[in-house]
């Protein structure tokens, strides 16, 4: 079973696509940060894009191990959020915490910055990476393959440009992460 966590209006074949309410076509209903309706140890997939920032920091952490909690072992959780360079992020009212690429370090074993104590985690990211808005064309073409190629090549270089006025100039759109169970 594969889950599509947030679908919204796009609602995506062999997934159980969740949203808040049915008229956009979900085939259930729930509400974050609510424990998730499924055993654990079931899910193949979780599909979760642009819903978990508009929890606070511990209610992201709280959501994502419920994500770990239903996967199977070797299950993917695939995230995104928007970039805490993302100037859109700002404008709205119910976002509550942006993202950097090791926003979720602390829930993978062995991470350098895994200084909390979780007793569940993810073995391992399959895809850590920031994206760049693809639209407009011209704004990509002039800035954003290059940044993104350069940025998502070495850890390091991703942390410079998220902690320096690098990121301010040339804001992201979002982080991706893949993390394996």
């Amino acid at each position: 079973m594969k889950l599509h966590v947030g679908c919204g209006k796009m609602i995506l074949d062999g997934y159980c696509n969740i949203d808040t309410h049915k008229r956009n076509g979900a085939d259930m209903i729930h509400f974050l940060p609510d424990e998730l309706n499924f055993i654990e140890n079931t899910v193949e997939e979780v599909r979760c894009w642009h819903v978990v920032e508009d929890f606070t920091a511990d209610v992201q952490r709280k959501v994502v191990l419920d994500f770990l909690r239903v996967l199977k072992p070797g299950g993917i959780l695939h995230l995104k959020m928007p970039h805490r360079s993302n100037k859109c992020f700002w404008g709205s009212v119910y976002h509550q915490k942006a993202a950097v690429s090791g926003t979720f370090n602390a829930l993978v074993k062995g991470c350098e910055e895994d200084n909390y104590s979780e007793p569940k985690k993810f073995s391992k990211y399959l895809l850590k990476r920031v994206n760049f808005h693809r639209e407009p064309i011209f704004l990509y073409l002039l800035y954003g393959w290059w940044n993104e190629l350069l940025i998502n090549s070495h850890p390091a270089i991703m942390s410079i440009y998220e902690f320096t006025i690098w990121s301010d100039i040339f804001p992201a759109h979002e982080c991706e992460w893949k993390l394996q169970k």
